[in-house]
């Protein structure tokens, strides 16, 4: 009986240390899968943090791409300046300004000067505009170089009277003018003449003293025309 006793002791406590041999073996696993666990995080994180960098780097690289790009565009566009487009500006610079002296030279009011200045002034811009910004389009701009460069010609060659270009009639001023010259000019454009006469110490005889419609009115807003003519002292 006291063999049995002592095997069955010996049974339960080998049974005991199985156990407690498997709870260590438990809890070594479980350790080691924390660690591979841990291992696992801490390459996911790095990897994470890796991707965060390299992509950091590549908005960084994009960037100063994007600069070198811009660089070499403004560079390009300065470079890309036609000599032929720079000697048509130049040649539209003389142009504007032989216009605003033909202008100045021969200028019949204070209207003619303003608009010559206007000209001039749009001139001065439109060069600075053309020259800044270079178009890739250089038919475009050849085309509104040329367009002004004509306008300027054309101005000129009116204004000294090689040309005439069609304009708005207008009254004449017909004061110390002749009566011959008056009513051909009214026969010439279809207006209807009356004629008074008084007697004057400063015009001379048959001479216009002054009419009743203001010069430089249009002539389709005249329906007729009255002037004063000289007779001479009294």
């Amino acid at each position: 009986m006291a063999k049995k006793s002592n095997s069955k002791k010996k049974n339960s406590s080998t049974e005991e240390i199985k156990k407690e041999e498997k709870v260590v073996e438990e809890v070594i696993d479980k350790k080691e899968d924390n660690k591979q666990k841990d291992k696992i995080e801490d390459t996911i994180k790095r990897e994470l943090e890796n991707k965060e960098e390299n992509d950091k780097k590549k908005k960084e690289l994009l960037r100063e791409e994007m600069k070198k790009k811009e660089e070499r565009g403004k560079v390009n566009m300065h470079k890309e300046k036609s000599p032929f487009i720079s000697f048509l500006l130049v040649v539209v610079l003389l142009s504007g300004l032989a216009y605003f002296v033909s202008v100045l030279l021969n200028f019949e009011g204070v209207s003619d000067i303003i608009s010559a200045v206007l000209v001039f002034a749009f001139t001065i811009i439109f060069i600075g505009v053309i020259s800044t910004n270079p178009s890739k389009k250089k038919t475009g701009s050849v085309l509104a170089i040329m367009t002004l460069l004509i306008y300027h010609v054309f101005g000129i060659l009116n204004i000294f009277n090689i040309i005439n270009l069609p304009t708005i009639k207008r009254l004449e001023d017909f004061s110390n003018k002749d009566l011959t010259y008056t009513v051909k000019w009214a026969s010439d454009n279809n207006i209807s003449l009356n004629q008074v006469y008084e007697y004057s110490d400063l015009v001379e005889e048959y001479y216009i003293i002054n009419q009743s419609v203001r010069a430089g009115t249009k002539l389709k807003d005249v329906k007729g025309l009255t002037v004063v003519v000289s007779e001479g002292p009294n």
